[in-house]
């Protein structure tokens, strides 16, 4: 090894100037700024190109390492993407996020503080724990008793609800023996629930068997009755039910069941609730809607996504706990190097909470919208996007020709183009409006097999859809049925 003392090199020193990271910053802020304006405006395409392989080779022939323009790159990735400021964007759960993220992002990016461990981000730190408490307050949790942490999406949210169940119900230390052969744990789950909570399962080692299937209703829901059936028919498999994980709201229809059921139902056999409120549990915020959620409050665990309707960037996620104990237990673990030694479990240390040690700062994009604009901002933005699916729920009905497949509970709108005289296959017709939609430039839709039927799917998630765009994308499937 040479003696030499070392000197950055002039690309390094470059790099780093805080000169160029200004003109960098002005040649983004245009851009964006103008991206912005033309999404508003539906003036560009609200998806991309449909092929994964020419878009590949499109960057690979474009590739000019060291010498390539950020503003040609920058133009290249905004016609490459989807739009979801775009007010046609209707085919994911996935918001247009709100501006000032992008901002709070860049914070985010260029400090790059850990948030996991108190010492490697302390505003991390503490901006998650007072999330947490303000989350936990709104679900209904007794005040000082809650706990929770952000993490990286509902699926790993999820995960780490049903691992702290496993914890608490299995009846021993699994976290430390493992899974006794002579348990086998399941967790009964909506036959309409997102498959991540069956993955969970799986995750977890409980096998295919993990997840009991609950069925539905004609509303999409879980009943008391289907509830009975599922864990009478699991214990009759040899199975031990530890908990019933409940949606609010589900996936493809946006249907809640209802947690006041289910709380009862555990608390009558000792299970755990958890409720995968990835969707939905942000109607807790608006007086008009948050009786969907009516006995979230007894929930023991609950995983609510900011990312989908609270207008945050991907992924952000909490994962709460009625009792701050469990979300300890879940993960306990020894790291002295990192956390210190002793048996105290301080609220700083957000590692110990979660599965994550590296782990960016998910709280301050949230915090910052809180500061600025207020519970109200939140509010505003669940009761249009509702009252808007809604509203096009209502034009769909009032149509000869559509078919509303039920009232939507939240603002996921599922139904049919029904043709008069059309004697062909409903479903394939289905299928080829949404790509023809979807190639149009003008709208985008998704597609929901549900009692055994293709059904259009439309996800309202934006501020900047009016209704007169949401009556025009029934125009639109009229005239692409009919060339």
């Amino acid at each position: 090894m040479s003696g030499n003392v070392p000197v950055p090199s002039k690309l390094l020193q470059e790099a780093y100037r805080p000169e160029g990271f200004q003109a960098q910053g002005q040649i983004v802020l245009e851009r964006l700024t103008r991206y912005l304006s033309e999404a508003a405006r539906g003036s560009i395409p609200v998806l991309s190109s449909f092929d994964p392989q020419l878009l590949r080779d499109a960057f690979q022939s474009s590739l000019q390492p060291g010498s390539g323009s950020l503003a040609d790159q920058l133009e290249a990735v905004l016609a490459a993407a989807h739009h979801l400021h775009h007010p046609g964007f209707y085919c994911a759960q996935v918001v247009p996020v709100l501006p000032l993220c992008a901002w709070c992002e860049a914070v985010v990016a260029l400090l790059n503080n850990s948030s996991a461990v108190f010492e490697m981000g302390p505003v991390s730190a503490a901006l998650e724990s007072l999330l947490v408490d303000w989350l936990a307050e709104r679900i209904g949790y007794p005040p000082g008793s809650a706990g929770g942490a952000l993490t990286n999406g509902g699926s790993l949210g999820n995960l780490t609800g049903l691992l702290a169940a496993r914890q608490a119900m299995a009846g021993y230390d699994c976290w430390e023996e493992g899974m006794r052969e002579n348990l086998r744990p399941t967790v009964l789950v909506s036959e309409q629930a997102h498959y991540c909570v069956r993955r969970a399962a799986q995750v977890m080692g409980w096998g295919s068997r993990g997840a009991t299937s609950v069925a539905v209703d004609e509303h999409f829901r879980m009943s008391r009755q289907s509830l009975e059936v599922a864990y009478r028919q699991a214990l009759d498999q040899g199975l031990t039910p530890l908990a019933v994980s409940a949606s609010a709201c589900t996936t493809s229809t946006g249907a809640y069941d209802p947690l006041e059921v289910a709380a009862d139902f555990c608390h009558r056999y000792g299970l755990w609730l958890h409720v995968d409120g990835a969707h939905g549990a942000s109607v807790l915020l608006s007086q008009r809607y948050r009786d969907r959620v009516r006995g979230i409050e007894r929930a023991d665990s609950v995983a609510w996504d900011l990312h989908k309707t609270m207008a945050m960037p991907l992924t952000t996620t909490a994962i709460l706990f009625r009792r701050k104990d469990d979300c300890y237990r879940t993960f306990k673990q020894k790291a002295d190097y990192l956390f210190g030694e002793g048996d105290e479990e301080p609220w700083y240390q957000g590692a110990l909470r979660t599965l994550e040690c590296s782990k960016r700062n998910m709280g301050l994009s949230a915090w910052m919208a809180l500061q600025l604009y207020g519970e109200e901002f939140f509010r505003d933005y669940i009761d249009f996007t509702h009252d808007l699916a809604g509203a096009f729920a209502t034009r769909v009905r009032a149509c000869h020709d559509f078919e509303l497949l039920v009232e939507p509970q939240s603002n996921i709108v599922c139904f049919r183009y029904l043709p008069p005289g059309h004697g062909g296959d409903l479903d394939a017709l289905q299928q080829r409006l949404r790509g023809l939609v979807n190639r149009s430039g003008e709208a985008s839709i998704g597609t929901a097999r549900l009692n055994g039927q293709l059904y259009l799917r439309a996800v309202f998630m934006s501020p900047l859809t009016g209704i007169e765009q949401a009556e025009r994308l029934l125009s639109l499937i009229r005239e692409l049925a009919c060339p």
